[in-house]
């Protein structure tokens, strides 16, 4: 907004980028993932996936495990 206010930027060239369906869809991974926290769905699944007192390294290696290795 800062760029078309000072006119650095046109305000047509400025807005058309937002209808692009990767911008779309960056915006609705990034609402879907807050719902998911808000909601506690991530706490569960990480609960669920983890081992109950894992440290740093081993909550890494399940995680990759269970995302790289389909069961």
């Amino acid at each position: 907004m800062a760029c078309v206010i000072t006119a650095l930027v046109p305000a047509a060239d400025a807005f058309p980028g937002f209808g692009h369906p990767a911008v779309i869809t960056i915006a609705c991974v990034l609402i879907l993932s807050q719902g998911l926290q808000n909601t506690g769905a991530v706490d569960w699944l990480a609960r669920s996936v983890l081992p109950r007192y894992a440290g740093r390294v081993t909550s890494m290696v399940a995680l990759m495990d269970a995302i790289f290795l389909p069961s």
